[in-house]
């Protein structure tokens, strides 16, 4: 067998392979209507359609017989010739009072043409997604929405269409083929452009995506209110991605395809395209330094080397761009926490563990430097045991534990800040009499992170008064002391500090009054210094008579305007 022979038997074998699902189809009413569905018409056809579509399967069943069994190549034509024969008298069919489609004489004139269209078409997608890719970008095979036909009882559709004269008309004239086939240099057909581009692609094993158009991507291209942005799609075309054994490393080479209004209008339709390059790159290692720490070595990497814009009255570049960022980074991590100072039975300052970190970023034009250092869980512990009677009878003897997580963070574009902070805090329970009269039950001291990245160290005390029948009992009164983070550029009070001191209102507010029979009772006003909202509950006793109030107030309203609210009950 020659050559030719051969490629002869192999199209015979894709036409025999194509044509196959149809006897299948003829072997019912029921499954031959399942099978139209395709072609938009829903109905069951009687005996008789079946009967006139015997002949037709039984000439693609020999032609299937005789490709199994490796038939000689002029028997197969033979075959060949028969089925395609038999397809095409379908065209004399002629049925009365069977309904839409079986009685419509355009129905028969047109079933054969779009059954080989779609039979092959699905054939190659399916099992030949070169062959496809190529004969749907070339125009051979093509996908058409067809819109419903009431009156042929026809519902909307996409449609195969098989058409073999683009190949020669394109060989005739070349030049006029993009034009032909997506409307280049008139109305581009872009979606129709980027769809054949990715079943091009993705026959030839590549990755393939279609995505709708970001804002990101088209932004500096196309207008918000252009009237084709929200169909816009954008190609992603991945053709391989190179793997590097064992390493972390990552290396992806993808090529943008976008739709391109014209030069300097970019509320109007698509003319041409944008093709983008990208590739991007990440790697990254770990070294262990040790049972407790380990050094960490990244980067990424995304570059542009060009943009190339096309437009049927020419093509134009766009300069390159490039974004990149590396880090090193070191964690300490001991299998127990580690004691920094102090003895591991007394007092001491001990970590669970510790980063320090260095990153640099950039987009070619600037680069940004940023060192970081952190502790994720630390904690300060006092034991009080062996102290002198004196603050063992003030303070206590239990062990006092300080728990916080901090981190430092310094930018050459941004500058210094804190972040990280747990606002730890702990509370002393003391026994404290001032004059005989003020008693001061605990302290309270608490680091938290404010606005601006200030860091404030505040002190508290809880206690009270008592005059005579009256008791005070006061919670959270104290001090602050707030260091806000400040540039040389714009120093504060103290250089790259800015240190303010104030008065810490209290949470809340006890009072109780015990004079006999006449007067007895109490309440207590709770206090919400961020939401503006001051909370009371008050209940006396006037010789018989009881009287309870319950009242809410608010400074701040909901929408943020000024005002206040009021609830008393």
């Amino acid at each position: 067998m020659s050559s030719d022979d051969t490629v002869l038997v192999q199209i015979v074998q894709v036409l025999s392979r194509g044509l196959q699902p149809l006897t299948d189809a003829i072997e019912s009413p029921e499954a031959f209507a399942a099978f139209m569905e395709k072609l938009g018409w829903s109905a069951v056809p009687d005996d008789g359609v079946i009967a006139a579509l015997v002949p037709v399967g039984s000439a693609i069943a020999e032609l299937v017989q005789d490709v199994a069994t490796e038939a000689d190549l002029a028997t197969l034509l033979v075959d060949v010739a028969a089925a395609v024969t038999a397809l095409a008298g379908l065209r004399g069919a002629s049925f009365t009072d069977l309904g839409a489609p079986y009685d419509d004489s355009q129905f028969w004139e047109d079933l054969p043409e779009e059954l080989l269209a779609l039979l092959l078409a699905e054939d190659l997608e399916t099992w030949a997604p070169r062959a496809y890719g190529l004969l749907s970008f070339v125009g051979v095979l093509k996908k058409v929405d067809v819109e419903a036909d009431p009156a042929r009882g026809r519902s909307a559709y996409t449609a195969r269409v098989l058409d073999w004269g683009v190949l020669g008309r394109t060989f005739a004239d070349p030049s006029g083929w993009f034009a032909e086939q997506y409307g280049w240099g008139g109305d581009f057909q872009h979606a129709r452009f980027l769809d054949g581009i990715a079943d091009l692609t993705a026959g030839l094993g590549g990755a393939v995506t279609l995505l709708p158009a970001h804002p990101s991507l088209v932004g500096s291209y196309v207008a918000p209110d252009n009237p084709d942005r929200g169909s816009m799609s954008v190609l992603s075309v991945s053709p391989y991605t190179p793997e590097f054994g064992s390493l972390a490393v990552y290396v992806k080479p993808a090529l943008l395809v976008l739709p391109l209004p014209p030069e300097g209008d970019p509320a109007a339709p698509p003319e041409g395209l944008l093709l983008w390059p990208i590739l991007t790159g990440a790697a990254s290692t770990s070294i262990d330094l040790g049972p407790a720490a380990e050094l960490t070595i990244g980067g990424n990497l995304q570059a542009s080397p060009l943009r190339l814009q096309l437009r049927p009255s020419g093509a134009a570049l766009e300069k390159a761009s490039v974004a990149f960022e590396a880090s090193l980074g070191v964690d300490i991590a001991p299998p127990s926490p580690f004691v920094l100072v102090g003895s591991a039975e007394g007092s001491r300052f001990e970590l669970d563990g510790a980063h320090l970190g260095l990153t640099f970023s950039g987009d070619g034009s600037s680069t940004e430097v940023i060192i970081e250092a952190g502790i994720p869980a630390a904690r300060a512990i006092i034991d009080l045991s062996s102290s002198d009677s004196f603050l063992q009878g003030v303070l206590g003897s239990t062990p006092q534990e300080f728990e916080f997580g901090a981190g430092l963070r310094w930018s050459s574009v941004s500058g210094l800040s804190f972040s990280g902070f747990a606002e730890p805090s702990i509370r002393i329970e003391t026994d404290i009499t001032i004059a005989k009269v003020l008693e001061v039950t605990a302290l309270e001291v608490g680091v938290s992170v404010g606005d601006s990245d200030a860091i404030r160290l505040s002190v508290a005390a809880e206690g009270g008064l008592e005059f005579g029948p009256l008791s005070v009992v006061v919670d959270g009164v104290g001090v602050f002391l707030d260091a806000t983070p400040r540039s040389l550029d714009d120093p504060g009070n103290f250089g790259v500090l800015d240190v303010g001191f104030g008065f810490r209102p209290p949470n809340g507010i006890g009072l109780s009054i015990e004079a006999g029979d006449a007067v007895s009772g109490g309440g207590f006003l709770a206090l919400d210094h961020d939401k503006g909202e001051y909370t009371g509950v008050f209940e006396v006793q006037l010789f018989e008579v009881g009287v309870t109030a319950i009242g809410i107030l608010n400074t701040q309203l909901p929408d943020g305007s000024e005002g206040w609210a009021l609830f008393l009950s």
